[in-house]
């Protein structure tokens, strides 16, 4: 089913991948779900089809490929997203209200922390070490369970207390127009 009336060359292929994913998660909903988001969201912005990037790139006169790729890039958590709906119906609206809060909720912030070990930046710039233990606690909060959401906020909240007290005081402040 093709939502955006985009005409994808890969329709055969998601309809055989749906029906092995509905095997696979006893749940229709998110067989389609994965696939409408995989099949048509994505290859808007993913080379070599990359409508989207593309155009982009005429707007901003840089060159095509590389802003297809970089969107590729920046747009990991839109490949991450429909999985974990997957293994987390209450992100489905199925469950109870204070598991599809709960999910919701850890969700989001999982969302934001790997966009931001992507990015580069969260309460200041990140080096590699800083990206692995943001991603971490992104981790925690996407994977499902209370205990993993308890170990991602401890990750989180330890990181912060860092940056906010620890990091400032080691690196000197540099003036913006310096």
């Amino acid at each position: 089913m093709l939502i955006h009336g985009a005409i994808e060359a890969d329709f055969p292929a998601q309809a055989v991948v749906a029906a092995k994913l509905r095997d696979m998660l006893t749940a229709a909903k998110t067989a389609r779900i994965i696939c409408e988001e995989n099949g048509t969201d994505i290859s808007n912005i993913t080379p070599p089809v990359a409508v989207a990037a593309y155009a982009a790139a005429n707007v901003a006169e840089s060159n095509p490929m590389k802003t297809g790729v970089l969107a590729s890039i920046l747009a990991v958590v839109a490949y991450i997203v429909p999985f974990i709906a997957a293994y987390n119906p209450a992100l489905l609206l199925e469950g109870t209200p204070v598991m599809i809060v709960q999910s919701t909720i850890t969700a989001f912030v999982g969302v934001y922390l790997i966009a931001a070990a992507i990015q580069g930046y969260f309460m200041g710039h990140l080096n590699l070490l800083k990206r692995l233990i943001v991603a971490c606690a992104a981790m925690g909060f996407m994977i499902v369970g209370t205990f993993t959401d308890v170990i991602g906020l401890i990750i989180l909240v330890a990181f912060v207390v860092y940056q906010k007290f620890i990091a400032n005081k080691k690196e000197p402040n540099i003036p913006a127009n310096a």
